[in-house]
């Protein structure tokens, strides 16, 4: 549509991550030598499909991560197995990604 927003391409509700609850995300191997191997980053939203974040750290396009999620019903954290779908820069020099959870 001309003049109006780009359109959501995403088809599961979205919802906005708690700011103050940090995710531990697990690179694979074949990873960039001078990275950790494992690091914090923060959620931006989560839908049941995937999760947004901001990472301190580059990730690259089509990379398997594992990410530890914390559980809103317990005091546990949820391991999951995603994929790096999309990466920009910000121009903070973070990094916000796009992370397709694989079950």
């Amino acid at each position: 549509m001309k003049g109006s927003k780009s359109l959501e391409r995403r088809g599961q509700e979205r919802r906005t991550w708690p700011g103050d609850m940090p995710l531990e995300l697990t690179l694979s191997e074949g990873t960039i030598d001078f990275l950790p191997q494992s690091f914090a980053v923060f959620g931006i939203d989560i839908s049941s499909r995937g999760i947004g974040i901001h990472s301190p750290h580059p990730l690259n396009v089509s990379q398997l991560v594992g990410i530890s999620v914390p559980s809103a019903v317990a005091e546990i954290s949820v391991p999951l197995l995603a994929q790096v779908r999309w990466v920009k820069p910000t121009p903070k020099g973070s990094h916000r990604a796009g992370l397709y959870f694989l079950f």
